[in-house]
């Protein structure tokens, strides 16, 4: 029998969180193209925001929400966006309805100078994947929001939009039952000012541009993305010298993916670049000095980010061999690397 294909091999919980970031950062962008790149948006628009962060008091005591993305109308109204991927356990659903529940009481949104700029009123939006929207629905609509015993009592409903990502496009949809769903207010009179479309159909070449400007969404980016980008796009304009070792530091490329992208946290450098360490592709003695040796990263075969993931893998391997030789009982070792 032949070799696995290189994804088997590679790490799939950190595949898998590549996909769903990856699959966020889609979104972000293809409302980023829509609200600011179509015909008819742009005149009823005053500035979106990608990687927002806005202040709102809760309980006399005030808190920085980082939605996925905002919306600020020349009317002076809002839009507060977020990406749900709900998952089985309550407390999933709990902490979003949170989350929708504090976006639905902001009262300034950011403007296009950076700073708050006041809103007359705010429609809330979450979206979710078309396969667990029946199940957003109703463990947010009817089993919170109409259950006059639970707490979760938003002035105005939120809006459901359930999407689905096909190979050529994605297929953007409000919940189609109006008893639940919540009303995106209009915002003029054509048909896409007025928000009141049964269906958004974007492909991916319409955002391609703005993906590759931005290249990121507001939540904590998974090491495995953000090294992969580092590896791609952001050591190679570090490297003053073909083929020699980049000497670099955790504060020059935090600044560095700020000029290019306009996005960059000290935490999220810190973990990417430990996990090329593990991945055999960079070395360091404090953690904040690195040594990057680029001609070291194949990209002949294999997509980047399956290539450091499989890298990344082989310790894991390595031990998982180790664990069955000396021991029957596998559980008593820990066979996952630190990333």
């Amino acid at each position: 029998m032949g070799e696995d294909p290189p994804s088997h091999r590679a790490d799939p919980e950190k595949l898998r969180e590549y996909e769903l970031y990856d699959r966020c950062v889609d979104v972000v962008s293809a409302f980023h193209w829509f609200f600011t790149g179509t015909k008819e948006m742009p005149s009823v628009v005053a500035h979106f925001e990608r990687y927002p962060t806005v202040e709102v008091t809760v309980d006399g005591e005030v808190r920085a929400v980082t939605p996925d993305f905002t919306v600020l109308f020349k009317d002076g109204t809002g839009l507060v966006a977020e990406i749900a991927n709900i998952a089985l356990a309550e407390k999933s659903v709990e902490g979003l309805c949170k989350q929708l529940h504090h976006y639905s009481q902001l009262q300034a949104l950011p403007g296009p100078e950076g700073k708050p700029v006041p809103v007359s009123a705010v429609d809330v939006m979450f979206l979710s994947p078309i396969k667990t929207g029946a199940d957003a629905a109703r463990r947010v609509f009817s089993e919170r929001l109409d259950n006059a015993e639970h707490w979760y009592k938003p002035t105005e409903r939120p809006v459901l939009i359930q999407f689905a990502q096909q190979s050529s496009e994605y297929v953007f949809q409000p919940w189609p039952d109006p008893k639940l769903n919540g009303n995106l207010r209009p915002h003029g009179s054509s048909t896409l000012t007025a928000m009141e479309f049964n269906q958004l159909t974007i492909r991916p070449e319409f955002f391609a541009d703005n993906k590759v400007q931005f290249a990121f969404c507001n939540d904590p980016i998974p090491a495995l993305y953000l090294a992969t980008r580092l590896v791609v796009s952001v050591f190679p304009t570090l490297q003053r010298e073909w083929g020699k070792v980049l000497e670099t530091t955790t504060v020059d490329l935090v600044a560095a993916l700020r000029r290019q992208y306009g996005h960059g946290k000290t935490a999220d450098v810190v973990r990417a670049m430990e996990l090329l360490k593990v991945a055999g592709l960079v070395s360091s003695k404090d953690g904040n000095s690195w040594r990057v040796l680029r001609g070291s990263v194949s990209l002949s075969r294999e997509d980047i980010h399956i290539s450091i993931a499989t890298r990344v893998a082989k310790p894991l391997r390595r031990s998982q061999s180790l664990s069955r030789n000396r021991c029957s009982d596998r559980r008593l070792y820990s066979t996952t690397p630190n990333s």
